[in-house]
């Protein structure tokens, strides 16, 4: 299995706009191929997994959960959300995988 790193731009100015969303799609779609194996798992697991630091990994979880392509439960007991991947963000990640080869 193939690990991405999230990469974190928002404090360089010298890199190209194309650069940047390249990086966030990876970003995506490494998150969305972890939650395709690992079904409700918790940022922290994600980050670690990913060799990726929390904050960066949240971030990524909120924005692909904004957009529909994860979902997410919160547990009352352990104060954490649990994200998995949705048939959208499955869809996705086939789509983009597709396009890769």
């Amino acid at each position: 299995m193939a690990l991405f790193l999230l990469l974190d731009f928002s404090q360089q100015t010298g890199l190209p706009r194309a650069a940047l969303l390249l990086a966030n799609t990876m970003d995506k779609v490494a998150i969305l191929r972890y939650l395709a194996q690992v079904p409700d798992a918790p940022a922290s697991e994600v980050a670690d997994a990913l060799a990726a630091s929390l904050p960066a990994t949240g971030m990524g979880l909120l924005r692909l959960w904004r957009s529909g392509l994860a979902s997410r439960a919160f547990d009352v007991t352990q104060g954490v959300y649990y994200y998995s991947i949705t048939p959208k963000g499955r869809a996705r990640v086939q789509y983009l995988s597709s396009r890769a080869r």
